[in-house]
């Protein structure tokens, strides 16, 4: 309750007021009646609360939720502690923090104005609860809301984009990622935020099992975001990076199925035959993107590996198996015949390419024609994932689609000859 909005005088002249005929004469005196009662209890609550910031912190909620940017001014201008001040419950958020969750950005952008700390973490430093996380920033809390207008206005603003929370240690970039936040990834790339940082959150997955360790990379890839997968890629991610796991971004989404995500991870020279480690009931096993494929039952992901030059006997040392023995205990005979004709060589398989939007078909007889010329051609202009990426688009658009595995092929059997 305010004084402002409490009537300061009788809501007729006294000339008016003989004028009326009896019955609006009584609801007038009602209304002063009532006007002169609630400025009396207006005044009774100010000098009861005084400077009393938590019931003020309630106040400045509501005027938060319905987006009343005038009366939060003049309440922050009243009360210039208050933007410090702390709701009580175990999650101790801000002001600053509950307009990042729920508040438009003239809301949070008014409160930075009046002294809001951007990066100042929330929680009570006496919290004790099971499952509590301090210290999470305004920024962190808009990433994992995906709110992005106002994950750009503290951006904008110098909020710390390496701000990670406090117990995995996700990154603002890894929750963004997973969120699918597009834009939000390209400003926190270009406000300096590290692209592959790893935490150290685990969890777990249907489809990939236990998992540790993942970066932004991962989490696109599992998330299967492949237009992040492509950014992240293009402003400079390892490809292969991975964790104590081995588990590299194109296990996670070869696990998941996403072909899309598969598809650029492979373009831009990630290993198809990467070996993870993963322990599980006593049984150390070390899989690769196939072999997640395969269990799974991904025939398009396992068809894209295939393409790109994925190893269809490579065995896994835990069970001893190869991708082909894991199929024939599947009931999906597709994959099978893929495997079995992968195993003979014929490699000739018709795939739709979501890079460049048609199918491409991957032959091997292809390739040996291209072969020297991809290699001079790699020779001439040494690549990292980086510019391979852009390399494979290139030679995409010149030359055609069905090229690009045919480049990730030289590329990679370039690396084995300067490896020797």
């Amino acid at each position: 309750m305010s004084l402002e909005s409490v009537p300061q005088s009788l809501s007729v002249s006294t000339g008016e007021f003989a004028l009326l005929p009896p019955e609006r004469q009584a609801l007038a005196v009602v209304q002063d009646a009532a006007g002169f009662i609630n400025r009396g209890l207006a005044i009774l609550w100010r000098d009861v609360v005084g400077d009393d910031l938590s019931v003020h912190y309630a106040e400045a909620l509501s005027l938060i939720e319905r987006d009343d940017l005038a009366g939060l001014g003049r309440l922050l201008h009243a009360h210039p502690g208050l933007v410090e001040q702390r709701g009580a419950d175990d999650e101790g958020l801000q002001l600053l923090h509950v307009a990042a969750r729920g508040g438009s950005p003239a809301c949070i952008g008014l409160l930075i104005e009046h002294g809001a700390i951007l990066d100042s973490p929330s929680g009570l430093l006496q919290a004790n609860v099971e499952g509590f996380r301090p210290g999470v920033t305004p920024l962190l809390i808009a990433a994992d809301t995906a709110r992005v207008e106002a994950a750009m206005t503290l951006l904008a603003a110098g909020a710390d984009a390496n701000a990670c929370l406090p117990n995995g240690g996700e990154s603002v970039l890894q929750i963004a990622a997973a969120r699918g936040s597009l834009v939000l990834v390209e400003a926190l790339i270009n406000a300096g935020a590290q692209i592959d940082a790893l935490s150290s959150w685990h969890s777990y997955d249907d489809q990939l099992g236990t998992y540790c360790g993942n970066g932004a990379l991962h989490a696109a890839a599992l998330s299967e975001r492949a237009e992040i997968v492509r950014l992240l890629l293009k402003a400079g991610a390892e490809r292969d990076i991975c964790a104590a796991d081995l588990r590299t971004p194109l296990h996670y989404a070869a696990a998941r199925g996403c072909v899309a995500a598969v598809e650029v991870l492979l373009a831009a020279g990630a290993d198809p035959d990467a070996l993870d480690i993963c322990e599980l009931d006593g049984l150390t096993t070390r899989m690769s993107p196939l072999h997640y494929a395969v269990i799974n039952d991904h025939v398009a992901v396992a068809a894209m590996l295939l393409c790109y030059g994925a190893n269809p006997v490579l065995v896994e040392t835990g069970s001893g198996e190869s991708a082909l023995q894991m199929a024939e205990r599947s009931d999906d005979p597709q994959l099978v015949s893929l495997l079995v004709r992968a195993w003979r060589g014929e490699v000739g398989e018709s795939i739709f390419s979501h890079l460049d939007d048609q199918y491409i078909t991957c032959l091997s007889t292809t390739y040996v024609e291209l072969r020297a010329f991809l290699l001079n051609l790699l020779s001439e202009f040494p690549v990292g994932s980086k510019s391979l990426l852009v390399l494979s688009d290139w030679l995409a658009e010149m030359l055609g689609a069905e090229n690009r595995p045919h480049l990730v092929r030289a590329y990679r059997e370039s690396l084995t000859k300067g490896a020797n």
